[in-house]
């Protein structure tokens, strides 16, 4: 099984629940922000990467649960 066999419906559901988890770590990253922790600081740089991955992986689960269409998986290569 890989990412392509997921039906777009499953993909939602995924969806839903990584971005409550973007939006946690949005604010968080906000948060420390306003209260000036350095742009070096080794905590910060976790949260900031975290923060993106979580983005990436609810941007790829959105366009998955638009469905093929969206994706290109209509035209999935023959392995």
């Amino acid at each position: 099984m890989d990412s392509r066999d997921l039906s777009a419906t499953l993909a939602a559901e995924i969806y839903k629940h990584i971005r409550d988890a973007f939006h946690y770590l949005a604010k968080l990253q906000a948060r420390m922000e306003e209260r000036e922790f350095l742009k070096g600081d080794r905590l910060y740089l976790e949260v900031q990467a975290a923060r993106y991955a979580v983005q990436v992986l609810a941007d790829d689960l959105h366009k998955m649960s638009c469905g093929a269409a969206y994706t290109g998986t209509a035209e999935r290569p023959v392995q």
